[in-house]
């Protein structure tokens, strides 16, 4: 029952877009834009192709943006496993340094007067 609505409502929002996708290519297929680049150059260029270009900029800064936060959260994650490789190193330094003081007859407590 659930297999056959989900199904079905799948199938049902694809064709809606598909019927709109074709709509919007109808509509728009002769029409031309003039785009502003710069001071004296505005030329014109096929609606269809700029709405594609635009779409695919998107897309591209998507990827970028999703590659950037992906290296600094994986350089964030190199420091901070450094950091407690440090951290465990000094910890084990200064145990390693407790351990032989205790050894040659120091106390860990000072000698009070």
């Amino acid at each position: 029952m659930w297999l056959k609505l989900k199904f079905w409502s799948k199938v049902t929002v694809l064709s809606v877009l598909l019927v709109y996708g074709l709509l919007f290519v109808f509509n728009n297929l002769g029409k031309s834009v003039t785009i502003w680049f710069w001071f004296g150059n505005a030329p014109e260029t096929p609606l269809l192709l700029l709405v594609l270009l635009c779409f695919l900029a998107g897309a591209l800064l998507v990827v970028m943006l999703r590659t950037v936060s992906s290296a600094v959260r994986q350089y964030r994650q190199i420091r901070q496993r450094e950091r407690e490789a440090a951290m465990e190193s000094m910890i084990q330094k200064a145990s390693a340094i407790k351990t032989s003081s205790g050894a040659s007859g120091a106390t860990d407590k000072p000698a009070t007067p």
